[in-house]
């Protein structure tokens, strides 16, 4: 696990305080903060200055990472089983109920 340093954890909650402190019912904002927290680049038209600081630089880079071992770890092994075992009953109009998709994901 991945830490940040105490001086990057206050620079990310300084700037998530100064999204919502004046966020009122712009749904852009609520977007910005989740751009920000996953990691992705916020759209061209409105690029906030954060996305242009080293430390959410390191954390886009840090979260792309972390995307691909879990894409590499987990994903590609439900799609191979997903091919396997729902196509077949799928394309001949089944239904595949799985009641699990927290803890095991």
């Amino acid at each position: 696990m991945i830490f940040l340093r105490p001086r990057h954890s206050a620079a990310i909650c300084s700037t998530i305080y100064g999204l919502l402190s004046g966020v009122g019912a712009a749904a852009s904002a609520y977007d910005e903060v989740a751009c920000f927290l996953a990691g992705i680049q916020p759209p061209d038209s409105n690029r906030p200055s954060w996305s242009e600081t080293k430390v959410w630089s390191a954390h886009h880079e840090l979260m792309g990472k972390r995307w691909e071992e879990y894409e590499e770890s987990t994903l590609k092994k439900i799609d191979r089983w997903a091919s396997a075992q729902v196509t077949p009953h799928a394309a001949k109009g089944g239904v595949v109920r799985y009641m699990f998709s927290g803890p095991d994901i």
